[in-house]
């Protein structure tokens, strides 16, 4: 019994830390430098940055950027350590896993 309470425990906890936030709102600004970044305001009207991460729903947001700003969206993210070379290091940052455009 214990060890099946512990087990439930690890899965739970694991699955906090991997599980992605989720936010909806409208794409105010796309970045494009060492990275491509995405703003989203949401309906608070608070502004957050996003690095964009390689999933193929980010496809039309680097092809073309200026077609999805003021398009509302729901975008999955997570908050991750990475390596940034331009940051002189590991950095944490928020990073959008997947996007899909919404009504």
């Amino acid at each position: 019994m214990q060890r099946r309470l512990a087990c439930i425990l690890l899965l739970l906890t694991l699955t906090c830390v991997w599980a992605d936030s989720v936010l909806t709102g409208v794409i105010r600004e796309v970045q494009i430098g060492d990275y491509y970044h995405v703003v989203v305001r949401d309906k608070q009207g608070k502004d957050h940055s996003f690095f964009v991460g390689k999933d193929k729903s980010f496809d039309i947001l680097v092809k073309k950027p200026d077609q999805c700003r003021g398009k509302k969206v729901r975008i999955h993210w997570h908050t991750i350590t990475r390596h940034i070379p331009e940051a002189g290091g590991k950095m944490e940052i928020d990073e959008a896993t997947s996007l899909e455009f919404v009504k």
